[in-house]
């Protein structure tokens, strides 16, 4: 939440008035290994989990933040409008979390009425027009909206990260603060009870210097291969013939 906080204060700063973060969102303690879907009430689910954190990144954002005003948005989609003022006019923000093409128009609106001050989107859940269903995205306040904007990343840019994904098998982490640079790490030696993690592993970096961009799944492909020469599946048989099998240890 503090790293969050910073980077969108800092990004800010720097003139960065339109802002994405992209967070994982901790599963449910109630989340049983044999759950296929961790969150079976949906988008709605995952905002009672969300919306303590967006409170609380956007108080601790905002120069002077105190209060966070709400209001849902469309309840459905767990879409909820949070305000904070700041010390100053100037310093007011607005965070959406888990705006969506239903909730689309009020994006647009919103864009359109604070200005200079600061949006966030928190997890977005479309990325381009095309996103947004057959009849929004050839409309006027979507061309307005993008403008020469090719993707929403093109317009709010993202400003912290932290995600977590696989590639190749690999429990990957991507993790961005403003200013700071992108870094992609693997899991080494975490243990999973289904989706539930027993232990954390440890996060071992991918490459050595930051990097400029957001990397593709392609380019995160090209760094586990170039960094584990092996598939986490002969990593763990090898381990084992060493070792022994992890119970008897």
């Amino acid at each position: 939440i503090n790293a969050a906080a910073r980077g969108v204060r800092a990004a800010f700063v720097a003139g960065v008035a339109r802002q994405t973060l992209d967070l994982f969102i901790p599963l449910p303690p109630e989340t049983k290994p044999e759950d296929l879907d961790p969150w079976p009430g949906g988008l709605r689910q995952v905002a009672t989990v969300a919306l303590p954190i967006a409170r609380a990144i956007l108080q601790k954002a905002v120069q002077g933040g105190d209060k966070v005003d709400e209001r849902v948005l469309s309840a459905d989609d767990g879409a909820v409008q949070l305000y904070c003022a700041g010390e100053t006019p100037r310093d007011d923000a607005m965070l959406l979390l888990l705006p969506g093409a239903e909730t689309f128009d009020a994006l647009a609106e919103l864009d359109e009425a604070v200005g200079p001050r600061n949006l966030i989107l928190l997890n977005p859940q479309f990325s381009t027009p095309a996103d947004l269903g057959l009849f929004k995205r050839n409309a006027a306040s979507t061309k307005r909206f993008f403008g020469e904007a090719t993707s929403l990343r093109d317009k709010f840019a993202t400003t912290y990260c932290a995600q977590e994904l696989s590639c190749r098998s690999e429990d990957l982490r991507l993790v961005h603060e403003y200013g700071k640079g992108w870094r992609a790490y693997y899991v080494d030696d975490a243990e999973f009870d289904g989706q539930n993690m027993i232990t954390e592993g440890t996060m071992k970096p991918l490459h050595a210097e930051p990097l400029d961009t957001r990397p593709s799944y392609e380019d995160l492909e090209t760094m586990v291969r170039k960094e584990l020469k092996l598939p986490v599946y002969v990593r763990k048989m090898r381990e084992a013939e060493d070792k022994g099998p992890r119970f008897l240890r």
